[in-house]
């Protein structure tokens, strides 16, 4: 790292990087807060922006969405066939609260007459950006968890029961069939249903037969009747989901993409609660009443991980 008092050091560089750095932070902290928590920005020119952003995207589930508001305005109205301007009136109530805009908004007519010249297909967009609580009441996405959390229970390796425990060695019941190799990780559990139980994971060292060590793993007679599992069968990796169940992960991904995901504008905000004004997202990081924190470094790992999974 180059020292201030060096002549290779250019102050206006090192100042851009470190602004980068945090503009990147807030945006990752931002866009956490939308995600998790329904942030839209309060600007009215940034949520007019946000709105029109969303208004373009070519959501191809939009189709999955749009069944299911249906069905919930059938069963609201009692099955009585409503009319296209019926429709957007039941929805933009909806939007305006999952916005979090009440009258006491500044430009709370503005919006709510915008949002009324919003067709039907737009406004269903707009209410399932930034909500997780509805996109995980989606059938379709409910679906995706239920059978995926079954096919992991359902094909997690068990490999055996542990019988007794000798000088730092597990030694398991006969009649296992997986073959047990060193350098492989593997995890004890005690309970039947993985989701149940926090997984810790040790590196095998040395197999004889039935008997295998574990690196750091304190053995004493507690382990005896708990179950040897195999822990590439367990989803712990979020980079490398068990093959039965990666075709389901990569759906759930593409739907939080295209459906969830709503963080559009990278400029300053209008801070409604203090009635502030900011002029750049790490002013509006500060002074906005969180509810999501991140642990987010700018490492270059870690920068790509947030590429892939919160920056999309």
């Amino acid at each position: 790292m180059l020292n201030k008092y060096s002549k290779m050091y250019n102050s206006d560089l090192g100042a851009a990087i470190t602004r980068r750095g945090r503009e990147y932070i807030s945006h990752c902290a931002l866009t956490s807060e939308g995600v998790l928590y329904g942030y839209f920005p309060k600007r009215y020119d940034a949520l007019v922006y946000t709105i029109e952003q969303i208004k373009k995207e070519d959501n191809k589930y939009l189709y999955i969405l749009k069944n299911k508001i249906n069905k919930e305005i059938e069963k609201e109205s009692e099955n009585k066939k409503l009319l296209a301007n019926d429709k957007i009136k039941y929805m933009v109530p909806k939007v305006l609260k999952h916005l979090d805009i009440d009258e006491d908004y500044y430009m709370y007519d503005a919006i709510e007459d915008r949002l009324m010249r919003e067709d039907f297909d737009t406004l269903i967009k707009i209410y399932y950006k930034n909500n997780v609580k509805e996109f995980l009441a989606i059938p379709k996405v409910k679906s995706l968890f239920r059978d995926s959390i079954k096919s992991m229970n359902k094909t997690k390796k068990r490999i055996s029961k542990i019988k007794d425990v000798e000088d730092g060695f597990l030694i398991l019941e006969d009649g296992f069939e997986t073959e047990l190799k060193e350098g492989i990780k593997y995890t004890v559990s005690d309970l039947e249903d993985l989701s149940e139980t926090e997984l810790n994971v040790y590196n095998s060292m040395e197999v004889d037969g039935n008997k295998i060590s574990l690196e750091n793993l304190e053995v004493n007679e507690d382990l005896i009747g708990q179950y040897l599992i195999d822990e590439s069968s367990v989803f712990i990796n979020p980079y490398e989901p068990p093959e039965d169940i990666i075709g389901n992960i990569d759906t759930i991904s593409s739907m939080v993409k295209n459906v969830l995901f709503g963080n559009y504008w990278y400029g300053g905000d209008y801070i409604q609660e203090k009635d502030l004004r900011t002029d750049n997202q790490q002013e509006t990081i500060k002074n906005i009443n969180r509810m999501a924190i991140m642990l987010i470094d700018t490492d270059s790992y870690t920068i790509g991980a947030y590429n892939r999974n919160i920056v999309m």
